[in-house]
């Protein structure tokens, strides 16, 4: 489980016991602390809690963009290679001209 959903979990919980609610009542009680936790924020430490889930969201963002941009330049570059091959084999050497030569990506 990640830590926003930790968070969500727990202030759903805390304020479902202050309440008295339902298990229904705690669904619906769950449904509106994921759209808005900040709303269900009670004390320092939740607050703080808060914090943290935010900055390891933000941390997880950005590691699934690294990978993401990691794919898209294997997949450029062996794109490149092939468009390199393909001007090879077409003119029988490599292309000459800065405007021939492509991309010089690395595959």
């Amino acid at each position: 489980m990640d830590a926003h959903e930790e968070l969500v979990l727990r202030l759903a919980e805390k304020r479902s016991k202050k309440l008295g609610l339902s298990k229904n009542g705690y669904a619906e009680l769950v449904l509106a602390v994921r759209k808005d936790p900040e709303k269900f924020v009670d004390d320092e430490h939740e607050e703080a809690f808060l914090c943290v889930a935010k900055a390891l969201d933000r941390y997880e963002e950005s590691q699934r963009a690294r990978r993401r941009d990691a794919r898209r330049r294997r997949v450029h570059g062996r794109a490149c290679a092939q468009a390199r091959e393909a001007r090879e084999r077409l003119h029988g050497r490599a292309p000459e001209g800065p405007h021939l030569r492509g991309c010089t990506t690395p595959a």
